[in-house]
C-alpha cells in the first residue's frame, strides 16, 4: 500500500544508517499510515529500533530524509517535535529516584503545568490504565513489572501526543502480565491518533496492530494491513514469521 506524506504520520525516504562499517538500514522508503497502529516486526538486528530512534530524532540518518506529521524533522528544534509524540521502551525506563507521580508528570511539569492540572491528568491516566491511587507516592522498585510498564505508558501519553512510539515495551514482562497489558492496549488507541510498535513477537503484532511492516537486515520485506500480509506473504521469510500462529 502506498501512502502519501499527507496521509502518513512518518515518512522515510531513502534512509540509510550505519554503525561503523556495518550498514543497518539500506535506503528505507516507507510511509507509516496515520490514525493506525503500525507494528515494525523482524528478528533482532533487523533495524526496527534504529528506525524508531530516527523517527524521534534520537538518531540522524547518514543519508535520506524523514518527515513527521508531513514536515521534515527540524534537528535544531527537537523539543517541539517531541512534545507531539510519546515514547516508551522495554523495561519502562522510569527514573528510580522519582515517585510514580513525578515520573508520569515530569514532562508536563517542565512545560509549566499547574499542580491542579498535573493532578487531574495523572488521575485520568491512573483510571485509564487501572492503577491504584496509592501507587502515586511509591518508587519504581516498589512496583510489579506490569505496574512499572503501565506507569511508563502513562508517562508517554501525559501530553496527549498525536503519535506514540513503543520500542519493545512488553518484551520484558512474563506472559500473564503481558496478556493483561495487551487487554489495556485499547486505552492507548483511544488516547493517541497514531501508534508505532516495535516488536519481534508476531503474535503480539497481529493482536495489537492494524498495519504491518516486516524488516530483515535493514530492508523492508513486506508491508500492508495485517490481514493482507498474513494471507499473501511475498516470500518464505515472511511466511515463516506467521508459522507460530498456525
Amino acid at each position: 500500500m502506498e501512502t502519501s506524506t499527507s496521509e502518513s504520520c512518518i515518512q522515510f525516504s531513502g534512509v540509510t544508517k550505519s554503525w561503523g562499517e556495518t550498514e543497518v538500514l539500506h535506503g528505507i522508503d516507507l510511509a507509516l499510515p496515520s490514525e493506525t497502529v503500525t507494528a515494525l516486526v523482524g528478528e533482532s538486528g533487523s533495524g526496527k529500533s534504529t528506525l524508531l530512534q530516527i523517527a524521534n530524532g534520537l538518531l540522524r540518518p547518514d543519508r535520506g530524509a524523514v518527515s513527521v506529521f508531513g514536515s521534515p524533522i527540524d534537528y535544531h528544534n527537537l523539543p517541539e517535535l517531541r512534545r507531539r509524540m510519546g515514547f516508551a521502551v522495554q523495561g519502562g525506563g522510569l527514573f528510580p529516584h522519582m515517585t510514580v507521580f513525578d515520573n508520569i508528570s515530569l514532562v508536563a511539569r517542565l512545560e509549566g503545568w499547574s499542580e491542579a492540572k498535573l493532578s487531574e491528568r495523572v488521575e485520568e491516566l491512573f483510571a485509564l490504565f487501572s492503577l491504584q491511587g496509592e501507587l502515586a507516592d511509591r518508587y519504581p522498585h516498589e512496583l510489579s513489572g506490569g505496574q512499572q510498564q503501565r506507569v511508563s505508558l502513562s508517562r508517554s501519553i501525559m501530553l496527549a501526543p498525536a503519535l506514540l512510539l513503543l520500542d519493545e515495551p512488553f518484551s520484558a514482562l512474563d506472559p500473564i502480565t503481558r496478556a493483561s497489558i495487551h487487554e489495556d492496549f485499547n486505552a492507548l488507541r483511544s488516547a493517541t491518533n497514531s501508534t508505532v510498535l516495535v516488536t519481534h513477537d508476531m503474535a503480539e503484532a497481529v493482536r495489537l496492530a492494524d498495519y504491518l511492516v516486516v524488516l530483515r537486515e535493514g530492508r523492508v520485506m513486506q508491508e500492508g494491513d495485517v490481514g493482507s500480509v498474513r494471507s499473501a506473504p511475498t516470500d518464505e521469510y515472511v511466511s515463516h514469521l506467521f508459522e507460530v500462529l498456525a
